[in-house]
C-alpha cells in the first residue's frame, strides 16, 4: 500500500508540474510611441510561437501566453523590442522610432535619396526578401511583400507570368502593366511580343535571375510618370542589381529544391456515373431505349473503360536551383559575378522552364572624382510548353475527354474519335527560347566633391 501511495503522489505531483509548465496565462497592455501616443497595428508575437495579435486604435492588445514568455513588439517604422511577461498580468510599453529605415537610401528614377527625404509613394523590398522563396520570375516573389501592388499569378504552367496592377486598375483600353526599368534601362514586358499561343504567353520578366537583384522600388505615384512619361502611368518598377564591396574575394554558392503541385486537384465523374446521367437526359427528354454514345462507342464497350484524365495528365514536378557568386573590392576596383542554373517543371506533364544566367557587373575608379562603371547581364530561357485551356491538354481534360475515352486503341495508335489530351501534349513539340543581354557602360565624373 505504501509503494502504490508513492507512486500516486508521484504521478500527482508530475501531473501538476505539466500543468503549471503549459499553463496559459492572459496579458494585456497598451502600446505607446515615446510621445505618449498610442500606437494602433503594433504585431504582438509570442516569441517561438505563432501566437500573434495586433494592438487596437487605442494602442490596447489582450493576447494568451505561456508563464514567463517573451512578447515581440514590432512595427513598420519603430524598433522591436522584447518584453519578459514573468510576473506581468499588464504591461505598458514604449516604443522607439527606428531611424535605421528613415535612412536607407532608395533609388527614386532619377537618382537616389534618404528614404527620409522621399515625398512620393515608393515601397522598396530588399534582396533577402525577394529569395526567401523559389519562384522562376521574379516578379512572383513580390506577392504580398508590397502593399498597394496586386499581384496574380496567371496560371500553373512554369515560365508564366504574373498579372501585376499597381494601386487597380488605371486605364480601360490600354494596358495595366507598369514599367519595367533594370539599372536604368526600359524591359519591355509586353506578354503578347510573340503572339499568343497555347494559352500560354512567353513571359519576358522570367529572363532576369532573382539572385542577381539587389533591391526593387515601386514607384506608385504621379512623380513616376513625371519621370517617365506616359510609359509610367501604371507605376514603375525599378531593379537594382547587385554590385561589388569593398573587402577580400567572397564566394558564395546555395542551391534550393522544391516541388511543385496543383493547388487544387478538380473532381469527375466516372464512366457508371457519366452514362447514368447520360441516359437520364435521354429519357427526360421523351426519348426510349438507350441514349448514343459519342466515339462509336456502346454501353457494352463503354462501360469497360474508366480512363483518369487528370492522373494522366499531372505530376509532382521537381525544382532545383543552384547560383554561384563571387564579390570583391578595393577602393580602385569593385567586382560582382554571379552564375545561376535553374530548372522548374510545372505540375503538368512535359511542362518545365530552364534558365540559364551570368552576370558582371565592375566599378573602376580611374583616378579621385571619375570612375566607369560596367553593368552586363546575360540570360537564355528554355520554356518548354504544352497545351493548355482552350488550346488543349489540361483544359481539354476537364471540358472534352470522357471518362470512357482511351488514350490508345486495341492496336496500339491513338484514340482520335473523341477527345485525347494525353495525345495532345506528348505530340505538341513547342519550344520557346528567349535570349536576352542588358549591359551599359557609364562614366561618372564629380568635379566638385557633394556635387550631386
Amino acid at each position: 500500500m505504501r509503494r502504490i501511495s508513492k507512486k500516486i503522489m508521484l504521478l500527482g505531483a508530475m501531473f501538476l508540474f505539466s500543468v503549471a509548465a503549459f499553463s496559459q496565462n492572459t496579458v494585456t497592455g497598451k502600446v505607446t510611441d515615446l510621445n505618449g501616443m498610442p500606437a494602433s497595428s503594433v504585431t504582438v508575437t509570442v516569441k517561438g510561437k505563432k501566437t500573434a495579435v495586433q494592438t487596437q486604435s487605442d494602442g490596447t492588445f489582450k493576447i494568451d501566453a505561456p508563464a514567463g514568455a517573451t512578447l515581440v513588439f514590432s512595427s513598420i517604422g519603430f524598433s522591436t523590442q522584447e518584453v519578459s511577461t514573468a510576473g506581468k498580468a499588464n504591461m505598458d510599453v514604449r516604443l522607439v522610432q527606428s531611424n535605421q529605415v528613415l535612412n536607407e537610401v532608395v533609388v527614386v528614377g532619377y537618382g537616389t535619396q534618404r528614404r527620409r527625404d522621399v515625398t512620393g509613394a515608393i515601397t522598396k523590398v530588399s534582396s533577402e526578401k525577394l529569395n526567401s522563396i523559389s519562384v522562376p520570375s521574379f516578379e512572383a516573389a513580390l506577392q504580398g511583400k508590397a502593399p498597394g501592388v496586386q499581384i496574380l499569378q496567371g496560371n500553373g504552367l512554369a515560365g508564366s507570368g504574373s498579372v501585376i496592377r499597381i494601386r487597380g486598375v488605371g486605364s480601360i483600353s490600354a494596358s495595366g502593366d507598369p514599367l519595367y526599368v533594370v539599372d536604368g534601362i526600359p524591359v519591355i514586358s509586353d506578354q503578347f511580343l510573340r503572339g499568343n499561343g497555347g494559352a500560354m504567353n512567353q513571359n519576358p520578366l522570367s529572363s532576369i535571375n532573382p539572385a542577381d537583384i539587389e533591391s526593387v522600388e515601386i514607384l506608385k505615384d504621379a512623380g513616376a510618370t513625371g519621370i517617365y512619361g506616359s510609359r509610367g502611368a501604371n507605376g514603375v518598377i525599378l531593379i537594382t542589381t547587385k554590385r561589388g564591396k569593398t573587402g577580400k574575394p567572397q564566394f558564395n554558392f546555395n542551391t534550393r529544391v522544391g516541388i511543385a503541385t496543383f493547388a487544387k486537384r478538380q473532381k469527375f465523374v466516372n464512366t457508371d456515373q457519366w452514362l447514368k446521367l447520360r441516359q437520364e437526359a435521354w429519357t427526360n427528354d421523351g426519348k426510349t431505349g438507350e441514349a448514343p454514345l459519342p466515339g462509336g462507342y456502346t454501353y457494352a464497350t463503354a462501360a469497360g473503360n474508366n480512363t483518369d484524365w487528370w492522373d494522366l495528365l499531372t505530376q509532382t514536378g521537381f525544382i532545383n536551383e543552384n547560383n554561384l557568386s563571387m564579390t570583391q573590392g578595393t577602393d580602385k576596383l569593385k567586382t560582382f559575378a554571379n552564375i545561376t542554373y535553374s530548372n522548374t517543371e510545372g505540375y503538368i506533364k512535359t511542362n518545365s522552364y530552364e534558365r540559364l544566367s551570368a552576370r558582371l557587373n565592375v566599378d573602376y575608379k580611374i583616378i579621385k572624382n571619375l570612375k566607369v562603371s560596367l553593368t552586363s547581364g546575360y540570360n537564355r530561357g528554355i520554356n518548354k510548353r504544352v497545351p493548355a485551356a482552350w488550346d488543349g491538354g489540361i483544359g481539354e481534360a476537364m471540358s472534352s475527354a470522357l471518362p470512357f475515352f482511351t488514350v490508345y486503341k486495341a492496336d496500339g495508335s491513338y484514340f482520335l474519335n473523341g477527345a485525347n489530351p494525353v495525345r495532345r501534349i506528348q505530340e505538341t513539340k513547342r519550344r520557346e527560347i528567349d535570349n536576352r543581354l542588358i549591359g551599359g557602360l557609364a562614366l561618372e565624373y564629380e568635379p566638385i566633391k557633394n556635387l550631386f
